[in-house]
């Protein structure tokens, strides 16, 4: 049951997401973003369940597939939404405000899948899950902005 809750929320937010017209990405850029924000979140599954055992995914098949789901299509797509719409806005004022909301919805969905058993966090701290996703949307608009860079330079030095 667990699993069909997230197997739609996905597929609403790959749909949001490929909904969007103008996107503020290239192919390629949603490509490589989608690569290297499940590769981030991979690690940070990994890390908790195996080397820190402050996290564990039950032996049980639904929520096991529900979180494999969320960690190669929910938080990737949700990190193109995040890049979509930091890239989108003017500001820093907006872009503090986009960062900031990007990072508690992240958190948001990791504390509902510990509330619904899918990921569940025995010793983590919350302030902890907080910092990390704040960290991953830092680390991914330095990528973007990295990326960029290299891609307006046709990839010379």
């Amino acid at each position: 049951m667990v699993f069909l809750l997230y197997l739609l929320i996905n597929a609403g937010v790959v749909y949001g997401f490929f909904r969007i017209r103008s996107k503020q990405l290239a192919p390629l850029e949603i490509l490589f973003y989608w690569c290297i924000g499940s590769m981030l979140v991979q690690n940070y599954s990994a890390l908790q369940t195996m080397n820190f055992k402050s996290a564990m995914v039950p032996d049980q098949l639904g929520p096991a597939f529900a979180h494999l789901l969320n960690r190669t299509v929910l938080y990737p797509v949700l990190t193109l939404l995040f890049l979509h719409t930091f890239k989108a806005s003017k500001g820093a004022g907006t872009r503090l405000i986009c960062l900031i909301g990007f990072s508690l919805l992240m958190y948001g969905f990791e504390y509902l899948s510990g509330a619904l058993g899918v990921f569940v966090h025995l010793t983590l701290k919350e302030w902890w899950a907080m910092t990390y996703w704040l960290l991953h949307n830092l680390i991914m608009v330095g990528i973007m902005i990295l990326f960029r860079n290299k891609l307006q330079s046709g990839g010379a030095r």
